[in-house]
C-alpha cells in the first residue's frame, strides 16, 4: 500500500444480518477506502468474528471502534485482538483498535455494569492491553482489573490501541498512555486544532482520527429524521463541556441535563454540529478543513439501511474523498480493486 499522510476510514453499523456488514466492507475496498472499522456499542454482530471474515475478504487495513473494558476484561479485548492479528491472511495489514466508555447507557447498563467507569480506570486498560499485545507480563494494581501477574500466552503482534473518546479529561489523560485518539463529531477545525493541543509533546506522533456520521446530500435535501435521531443520542451522551464547546444552546444543554431532550427539539444546526452533512461540494470544504487543521484520518460513519448504508460509502467516495485526494498530493490513498 502506498505511503499516504491522512487515510479515509469508513464503517457502517451493524447490521441484523453480519454478512451484510462483511458485503460493505468489501464495497469499501472497491471503493477505495484505506480502513473498515467495526464498531462494538450494541448487541449485534461480535465485532472480533466479523473482523475475521472481512479480513479473509479484504485487503483493507482493519480496526474496532470502540469496544469498552467493562463489559469485555481488557485481557480477553488482548487475546482476541491478538488471535485474530495472528490468523491474518494478510502480513502487513495494520490493525488498529479503539477503546472507550462507549454509550453506557445502551451497552453497559443493561449488562448490570456500573455505568461510573472512570477516566483513571479507563487509562489503566488501555495502558494494560497495549502491554498484553506487546507480550509483556502485567500485575496487579489499583484498578482491580488483575490479582495476579499474567501474560498473554500468544505470539507479540501488532496493533495500535487509541483512545476514543469526545471529553477533554479523558484526552488529556489517557491519550499519553495511547497509541493514538478517535474523536467523534469534533471534525471542525477549530475542535481538530483544541484536541491536538490536548496531545502530549512528548515526540511520539500519535494519529488523530476524525470520526463522524456522514451524510451526502442533494442542493435543497432535507436533513433525514434518521439522522436527527442520530444526533439526539449523540448529544444526550456528550459531557456538558463538549456541548459548550460545540456551541449547543443553553436551552438545549439544559434538556439533555435534565434527561428531557427529545428528537422533536433537536434543530437542524444542532444536526451539524455533529453530523457532517451537506452537498458534496461543503463536505469537500469540511473534510479538507479538518485535515488541515491536524487530523491524520477522517473516517465515515454511514447510518441506515442497507441500501442507504451501500448508497453514502459510494456516493461520499466518488463525490468527496476522490476529489480531495486528486487536489491533495499527501493523499495518494489505495488503488481501486
Amino acid at each position: 500500500m502506498a505511503e499516504r499522510t491522512a487515510e479515509f476510514g469508513c464503517a457502517a453499523l451493524p447490521t441484523a444480518d453480519p454478512s451484510e456488514l462483511v458485503d460493505l466492507a468489501e464495497l469499501a475496498a472497491r471503493c477505495g477506502y484505506d480502513r473498515f472499522w467495526v464498531p462494538d456499542q450494541t448487541f449485534l454482530g461480535d465485532p472480533f468474528l466479523l473482523l475475521q471474515r472481512i479480513a479473509e475478504r479484504t485487503d483493507l487495513d482493519l480496526g474496532i471502534a470502540l469496544t469498552n473494558p467493562f463489559s469485555r476484561h481488557p485481557m480477553q479485548i488482548a487475546r482476541s485482538m491478538a488471535t485474530l492479528i495472528a490468523l491474518d491472511p494478510l502480513p502487513g495489514r495494520r490493525w488498529a483498535l479503539g477503546i472507550g466508555k462507549g454509550n453506557s447507557n445502551l451497552v453497559l447498563g443493561p449488562l448490570g455494569i456500573a455505568g461510573d467507569a472512570g477516566v483513571r480506570r479507563l487509562g489503566a486498560a488501555v495502558s494494560l492491553i497495549r502491554a498484553l499485545l506487546r507480550g509483556e507480563t502485567v500485575g496487579p494494581d489499583e484498578t482491580g482489573f488483575f490479582t495476579e501477574p499474567v501474560t498473554l500466552e500468544t505470539r507479540h503482534v501488532d496493533c495500535e490501541v487509541f483512545i476514543g473518546t469526545r471529553g477533554p479529561v479523558t484526552l488529556e489523560r489517557v491519550a499519553p498512555l495511547a497509541d493514538g485518539v478517535i474523536t467523534e463529531s469534533l471534525f471542525r477545525p477549530e475542535l481538530v486544532r483544541r484536541v491536538r493541543e490536548l496531545l502530549p509533546d512528548d515526540g511520539r506522533s500519535r494519529p488523530h482520527v476524525a470520526w463522524q456520521s456522514v451524510v451526502v446530500l442533494d442542493e435543497a435535501d432535507p436533513i433525514p429524521e434518521p439522522m436527527r435521531d442520530f444526533a439526539a443520542l449523540l448529544m444526550r451522551t456528550t459531557a456538558p463541556a463538549v456541548l459548550e464547546a460545540l456551541e449547543v444552546d443553553p436551552t438545549q444543554r439544559e434538556r439533555i441535563a435534565n434527561r428531557t431532550l427529545r428528537t422533536a427539539d433537536v434543530s437542524d444546526d444542532d444536526v451539524r454540529r455533529f453530523v457532517a452533512i451537506g452537498t458534496p461540494a461543503e463536505l469537500r470544504l469540511v473534510v479538507t478543513a479538518a485535515l488541515e487543521a491536524g487530523a491524520t484520518s477522517w473516517s465515515s460513519i454511514f447510518v441506515g439501511d442497507l441500501s442507504a448504508l451501500r448508497r453514502g460509502i459510494e456516493r461520499f467516495a466518488v463525490d468527496v474523498m476522490a476529489p480531495i485526494r486528486a487536489m491533495r498530493s499527501d493523499l495518494t490513498g489505495r488503488e481501486h480493486l
